[in-house]
């Protein structure tokens, strides 16, 4: 039931030439990070 969070804007396809700095921790974030339910199933 858990997904990742998000994606980086510069990893979707209208932004992969756009110019960007270090996102070496953000890389690490979205590698980490999941989104959990919050509502109850029933």
């Amino acid at each position: 039931m858990t997904r990742p969070a998000w994606t980086l804007m510069n990893r979707l396809p209208m932004f992969t030439n756009a110019i960007c700095g270090d996102l070496t921790n953000a890389y690490q974030i979205e590698n980490r990070l999941v989104n959990l339910p919050s509502g109850t199933i029933t």
